[in-house]
Formats: structure tokens, C-alpha cells, sequence
């Protein structure tokens, strides 16, 4: 007698959630939500590109230089926030940066889609973008949960470190 056939299982009976942030939509968790490191790398260049370019905005009068000033503090926070999560280096900021920092990214979501559909669609470079800012956006609806990973993270390293030495020492 022949064994039953065994069921075929589908991974995809359940398509994944959909959410639209800043008119751009993605699947729930995004796609790299979890590329912490990418994610640390994409804030200090986007850091980078208002240090560089904003003086030169604010000279043409794009820009005036408290919302400029503003905008590299709310930045320069979420880039050291990052680097604390992903490394432990440093210290978090303070809870009370966390409204200007889902505003700052949610401008930025706003301006990406923006160049999106001023060129008919994303080019590689602009859904690259888009994709690592959609994942720092939807950490920042987690941010105490996310922070408080990181703190553990950090924690359980320092212990096993220590644990570590004391075995070799004895």
C-alpha cells in the first residue's frame, strides 16, 4: 500500500499587508526594515546631503536658516539614535525628538514621492531610497519597542563579553 501523498504547502496564501506612508506603498513590515545597518548608513547620508546642501538653499531663499538649522538637529538626533541602536556607541536621544523625527521622515517620504511622479516612476537610485526611508519610517511607529531591542541587545553583548573574560581569566 502507498503512503498518502504528502500536502504541497504554499507560502503564499497569504499575500503580504499593503500600507501607504506618505503616498508611497509597501509591504508591512518594508522591505528592510531589518537592514539596520543600511538603515544607519541611508540617515547619515541623508545628514550629509542637508550639511552640504542647505546653506546654499538658504542662500537662494529656498529654505530660511532656523528651518534649515531645525531639520540638521532632527537629523543629526536620528543618525545618533542609530548609531546607538546598530553599534551601541553613543547615546540615544532624548524621547521628546521623536514628533520632529517621524515629521522630518514623513517630509521626506512626501519629497521622494514627489520625484517620483514629477519623472513618471522611480528610478533605481530614488526606489533605493525610498525603500530604506519607508523602513526608517516604520521603525519610528516602534520606537520605544525598537529602542528598548536595542538596549537588551546591548545589554545581553556586555554580559556575554563579561562571561566571556571571566571563563578565560579562570
Amino acid at each position: 500500500m502507498r503512503p498518502a501523498p504528502r500536502p504541497a504547502y504554499r507560502m503564499d496564501l497569504d499575500p503580504p499587508a499593503l500600507r501607504v506612508w506618505g503616498g508611497i506603498e509597501t509591504t508591512e513590515p518594508p522591505m528592510l526594515a531589518h537592514c539596520h545597518n543600511d538603515l544607519l548608513a541611508m540617515l547619515t547620508r541623508m545628514l550629509g546631503q542637508r550639511t552640504r546642501r542647505y546653506p546654499e538653499m538658504i542662500q537662494r531663499g529656498e529654505i530660511d536658516a532656523a528651518t534649515a538649522a531645525a531639520d540638521i538637529e532632527t537629523f543629526t538626533a536620528l543618525v545618533a539614535d542609530w548609531q546607538w541602536m546598530v553599534t551601541g556607541e553613543g547615546a540615544a536621544s532624548a524621547l521628546g525628538c521623536w514628533p520632529r523625527m517621524i515629521a522630518a521622515i514623513e517630509q521626506s517620504l512626501a519629497t521622494i514621492a514627489d520625484l517620483a511622479r514629477e519623472a513618471g516612476g522611480f528610478s533605481k537610485p530614488l526606489a533605493d531610497q525610498a525603500h530604506h526611508v519607508l523602513a526608517i519610517r516604520w521603525h519610528l511607529d516602534r520606537w520605544i519597542e525598537t529602542r528598548t531591542n536595542a538596549a537588551s541587545t546591548h545589554a545581553a553583548r556586555a554580559l556575554s563579553s563579561t562571561q566571556k573574560e571571566a571563563r578565560h581569566a579562570a
